[in-house]
């Protein structure tokens, strides 16, 4: 059985936008991390090929560590995105931040499109157009909202 969909106001979806900018900017972070740990794996990797594996390594334990801590941030990063979904929201590219929110458009359900650093809801789109189809939220308001349910 399906949970039921979490649809938001503009106002709501607003509201927790400085919710989502904290956990952007710890994903965000974690991933420019993550990537100098990579190149470092990888440089380890193309200097010692398989014997970065072998326990008498020189480099083994550091070759560990940086593995070990590109986990943690991969943790990290599924923790700040269990967060953002935890509100009802859909994190459509958590490498840009773009979030959609269910919204009731008198009966249709759209998406109200935020990408990270951005401080309002400014944007929505059709649930099968992605952020190309983006259109400003002027268009979008009714003369009264429906409210949420």
């Amino acid at each position: 059985m399906m949970a039921p969909i979490k649809t938001f106001t503009i106002e709501e979806a607003n509201s927790i936008i400085p919710l989502l900018e904290r956990g952007f900017a710890v994903i965000m972070d974690c991933r420019k991390r993550q990537k100098l740990l990579n190149r470092d794996i990888e440089d380890l990797h193309e200097i010692w090929g398989d014997q970065i594996f072998d326990e008498k390594n020189i480099d083994n334990k550091f070759y560990l560590d940086k593995l070990r801590k590109k986990d943690l941030l991969a943790s990290a990063m599924q923790k700040e995105a269990a967060r953002v979904r935890q509100m009802g929201c859909l994190i459509k590219d958590a490498e840009n931040g773009l979030v959609d929110f269910y919204y009731d458009r008198s009966g249709e359900l759209v998406f109200l499109c935020w990408r990270y650093g951005e401080r309002e809801i400014t944007h929505w789109h059709s649930l099968d157009s992605g952020f190309s189809g983006r259109r400003h939220i002027e268009t979008l308001r009714p003369q009264q909202e429906t409210t949420r349910t």
